[in-house]
């Protein structure tokens, strides 16, 4: 799938995003994990800044985190029309009905499932859905969306816990990210 063209500003931030995610040259990841954070107008294009940033860094596996039910529709279509190829799956309340074909789940069993066999795959949740403790059930069970490296086990709960409100991603360096918007 093409990809969209960024504009200079876009450019610059994906550039920045992956040099703060490169893997240390002495091996040793930070204990919280590597991140980046991009600061940016509304409108500016960071979602596109984080499809790109995700394509770079390969990414198979991608956990994106949004506030509302409308903004996770909005995300997923933004991240597939940005060139995000593979499965997407929403961990939320959406009904079939209202999900403009994306998977939705709230259990942690379904979700296990439904990964199993992804070797690329977004998935979606709410804000909300991490106070049911889906995702976090997921990753327990050890086919959650995060890969098992003890580096992902100690960022995945942290940036679910100490980013909402703002954007962020992390990566570990089995190409997996988390992206909170």
């Amino acid at each position: 799938m093409a990809t969209m063209k960024l504009l200079p500003h876009q450019v610059e931030a994906v550039d920045g995003i992956l040099r703060a995610l490169q893997e240390p040259v002495d091996g040793l990841m930070p204990s919280q994990g590597l991140r980046a954070q991009v600061v940016s107008a509304t409108g500016s294009g960071k979602t596109l800044m984080a499809v790109e940033a995700a394509r770079r860094l390969r990414a198979r596996r991608v956990l994106v985190l949004v506030p509302t039910l409308d903004l996770l529709l909005q995300t997923a279509a933004a991240w597939r029309a940005g060139g995000r190829s593979g499965a997407m799956i929403g961990v939320c309340s959406l009904s079939a009905a209202d999900s403009q074909g994306i998977p939705c789940t709230t259990s942690d069993v379904e979700l296990r499932l439904w990964l199993r066999g992804l070797d690329q795959v977004t998935v979606f949740a709410t804000y909300a859905s991490l106070g049911l403790r889906t995702l976090q059930r997921a990753h327990a069970a050890g086919v959650g969306v995060w890969d098992r490296s003890s580096s992902m086990k100690r960022t995945a709960p942290l940036v679910m816990q100490a980013s909402r409100g703002r954007r962020c991603m992390t990566s570990s360096r089995f190409r997996h990210i988390a992206v909170c918007i």
